[in-house]
């Protein structure tokens, strides 16, 4: 019988593992969207589309790939967390990477040229806009200054005239029946009412959300007279803001006080005592030299652009006037300060010197936006996004960080 033997020949060699997918390091741990990171490891594929990197659970865009090192850049809107990489369904955990936000700039409306054209986005035009508020929908408000208007700009990036007929006067009355002269700053109350420092009126009007225009504050006389609303007098007002218990704050500039509207419907002098110095105190012991804008936090207090102090100062509910401190100095300075706002967190933005500072709760500045042209309205949305009236500019600007 005929027996059988295995046939010779090279033996079937034996099977290996791929490599264990493993990130052991990575070459930066921070930075802000577009940041280029180098993951360095084991088990990735050469093949790009088998590797995936994910930054906080948001995927990056892999540019490069061997077996032993991605590089990826971070996706917008990230946020801090850890960075994860998958390949061909397997999915490793790898180090935190912290995502820094930055600052964004667009143009949302106005040309750049002066005019007074109602359109869409750029293809409208300002002169010279001053304040800016946002109502509850996203709708923003500008007091455009030198066209004597109050503009709207909806959240599609429609330009339209709100109020104003463009001729200088004192006229109440609904819509382009009503006139201003050198509107300024703006704030809104929890109902949709837009106030407006009308500057060279020498009052402070009222607009309802229907459009209907009235004085709301002053007998449009120069001076420095308290009482009731009809009765008392202002010199210029350029500032306005409103606090949570319905009470106005008003930047009195050539009379050198804060002059407060209290909800009972009277105007009194909150601060200052109309000599020109930086003197802190409590009332009428303090003095300002040319306070141009105010903003008020949840807490009641009101912060003041000092212009010709060049400081930021801050005032009580009790009216005590400080200096407030800025990078762990007090009296830090602000060339050419020009408006102050606040954001929901407490944070302040100061615009000076054509440029936008964030001084945040532990008195730390950083720049925000440069290449400014007088940014005499800023307001922060509940995004955190903050919308600029750059005024010499003629643009409405908008920074969102990214």
């Amino acid at each position: 019988m005929a027996s059988c033997s295995k046939s010779g020949g090279d033996p079937t060699p034996p099977k290996t593992d791929p490599p264990a997918l493993i990130v052991s390091s990575i070459n930066v741990n921070e930075g802000p969207f577009n940041t280029l990171v180098e993951i360095t490891g084991t088990g990735f594929s050469t093949t790009l589309t088998d590797d995936k990197v994910f930054f906080n659970d948001k995927e990056g865009i892999v540019k490069t790939a061997t077996a032993t090192k991605l590089t990826a850049t971070v996706p917008v809107g990230a946020g801090s967390g850890i960075i994860k990489v998958t390949v061909n369904g397997k999915t490793i955990v790898g180090p935190s990477f912290t995502y820094l936000l930055t600052p964004v700039t667009t143009t949302i409306a106005g040309s750049g040229t002066a005019g007074a054209n109602d359109a869409d986005g750029t293809l409208a035009s300002f002169n010279g806009p001053i304040g800016i508020v946002i109502d509850n929908d996203g709708n923003l408000y500008v007091a455009d200054s030198k066209n004597n208007k109050i503009r709207k700009i909806s959240t599609t990036g429609t330009v339209s005239t709100f109020a104003g007929s463009g001729t200088a006067g004192l006229v109440n009355g609904i819509g382009a029946v009503a006139c201003f002269n050198h509107p300024d700053a703006l704030t809104i109350d929890n109902a949709g009412n837009i106030y407006v420092a009308d500057e060279l009126n020498h009052v402070i009007r009222k607009i309802t959300p229907t459009a209907s225009v009235s004085t709301f504050a002053g007998s449009g006389a120069y001076g420095l007279t308290n009482g009731s609303l009809t009765l008392a007098t202002f010199k210029n007002p350029t500032g306005i803001s409103i606090d949570g218990l319905g009470n106005f704050y008003v930047a009195d500039p050539q009379n050198n006080v804060i002059r407060k509207i209290d909800n009972t419907g009277m105007v009194s002098t909150f601060a200052g005592n109309s000599i020109s110095a930086l003197t802190d105190g409590t009332g009428t012991a303090a003095s300002f030299n040319l306070p141009v804008s105010v903003a008020t936090d949840k807490n009641g207090n009101v912060f003041v652009a000092d212009l010709l102090n060049q400081r930021i100062r801050k005032i009580t509910p009790a009216a005590v006037v400080t200096t407030v401190a800025t990078t762990g100095v007090r009296n830090t300075t602000f060339d050419g300060i020009d408006a102050i706002s606040l954001d929901a967190a407490g944070n302040l933005y100061v615009s000076a010197n054509s440029s936008l500072i964030k001084v945040n709760k532990d008195n730390v500045t950083n720049l925000v936006a440069g290449g400014l042209a007088d940014a005499e309205g800023h307001v922060v949305d509940k995004s955190g996004n903050i919308f600029i009236a750059d005024t010499r500019n003629n643009k409405i600007l908008k920074i969102s960080l990214q």
